[in-house]
């Protein structure tokens, strides 16, 4: 491989879900070395890369995970937080110890990684790249836990772009629309409706009447983190199919 990415070093959480799987092949076939974490062993297999076993609402997670990924490659050069819960907490059914739980992996990890990485990345020029959601963008009254956690972790990518500037490591964020992905399905599950009732549900208020597919997020983030990208930092990247284009 002679592409941009190839031999770079990518960190990439939640590596066994929908948007992780696309995102880990988007870099392979760039040429790029990866480290994937997940939360169960056996959800990859070995020949998938570095494969990290870490449940990332552990506070000591993100060093370990660092450490690891340094200790097998030697670098760093990019970190994609992908790893996500979207729990249907609302104002009638939140606990303190849901709400805990669902910050713990969509925000507090990713707040640690990025300073666990930050040294190496700033050796390398390195870049992350944070999965936000359109909904961290727009209220969701049924989802207010993954709704603010999100809009929490784009704050934090605006935040870190700001304070790695200086070191040269880039920060952005990709705020996916809904995206035919196996959370998506749980989603609706969980609500008890018909499947095919509930995604034409989500398309029907998607401005271009469609989902949009993992694949073209994972290209979202291979062009975020590469150099073709190099003056961008503190972005977010609406793949939405308009479902934003009217927000603040």
């Amino acid at each position: 491989m002679s592409g941009p990415l190839a031999g770079r070093v990518v960190l990439l959480t939640g590596a066994a879900g929908g948007f992780g799987q696309a995102i880990a092949e988007a870099f392979r076939k760039e040429g790029a070395e990866l480290g994937l974490v997940v939360r169960r062993r056996g959800q990859l297999p070995p020949e998938a890369g570095l494969v990290i076993v870490a449940d990332l609402a552990d506070p000591a997670a993100p060093g370990g995970i660092v450490a690891a990924v340094i200790e097998r490659f030697g670098r760093l050069d990019v970190l994609v937080n992908n790893a996500g819960v979207a729990p249907r907490l609302g104002l009638d059914n939140a606990t303190p110890e849901a709400w805990r739980a669902a910050f713990a992996v969509n925000l507090d990890a990713a707040m640690f990684l990025t300073q666990a990485a930050a040294p190496h990345l700033a050796r390398t020029g390195g870049s992350i790249v944070n999965i936000a959601s359109e909904m961290g963008r727009r209220a969701s009254p049924a989802s207010i836990a993954y709704s603010v956690s999100k809009a929490a972790l784009i704050q934090l990518t605006r935040c870190a772009a700001l304070a790695l500037a200086g070191d040269g490591v880039r920060v952005n964020a990709i705020a996916p629309g809904p995206v035919d992905t196996p959370m998506l399905r749980h989603s609706i599950a969980q609500r008890g409706i018909d499947l095919e009732e509930g995604l034409a549900g989500y398309r029907s208020r998607v401005p271009s009447r469609r989902l949009g597919s993992v694949d073209e997020v994972a290209r979202a983030v291979l062009y975020v983190a590469s150099p073709d990208a190099a003056y961008m930092t503190g972005a977010v990247l609406a793949i939405d199919g308009g479902t934003t284009a009217g927000e603040a």
